[in-house]
């Protein structure tokens, strides 16, 4: 089922011929401190950087990171797999001890499958751009890896 969705997405898009970015900002700053912060405006001079006709495939897990992107260059520069919700309207972490709902500071917006797709769609394009000490993003270079060698995408 989830190749199934990311094939359809793949074909439609034509993600072999674009490229794809990797955004990680939920967690990683805060872990990472001040020196090592995602460089925002390098992802943008990538996006200038590619051809005009060129579609850049959005890989985040924040909602803001991709309405930014969205509002900046379009959805005819800008695709994604799926809208991210804003965290005002996803349902809480209720905790079962303390019978209190929260969002935790981590939260992620999108779900695991969401996440499964994005990374395998990101890997099919001809082009990646990493969010630095990210374990997501080493996990699209090895499917791309993966995905060139062994399936000849």
């Amino acid at each position: 089922e989830i190749m199934r969705k990311v094939n359809e997405f793949v074909i439609k898009h034509n993600i072999c011929n674009s490229s794809a970015m990797h955004l990680r900002t939920t967690d990683l700053d805060r872990i990472m401190g001040e020196r090592k912060r995602l460089n925002i405006k390098s992802f943008f001079k990538f996006v200038e950087s590619r051809p005009e006709e060129e579609k850049i495939f959005i890989l985040t897990d924040h909602p803001d990171i991709q309405k930014l992107f969205i509002d900046q260059y379009g959805t005819k520069k800008i695709i994604f797999y799926q809208e991210i919700i804003e965290s005002s309207q996803q349902l809480p972490i209720t905790l079962s001890t303390t019978n209190i709902s929260i969002l935790p500071m981590e939260h992620r917006y999108t779900s695991l499958e969401h996440t499964v797709i994005d990374v395998i769609i990101a890997a099919h394009a001809k082009v990646f751009k990493p969010s630095p000490y990210s374990s997501l993003s080493e996990l699209v270079k090895i499917f791309e890896y993966i995905g060139k060698k062994d399936r000849k995408w």
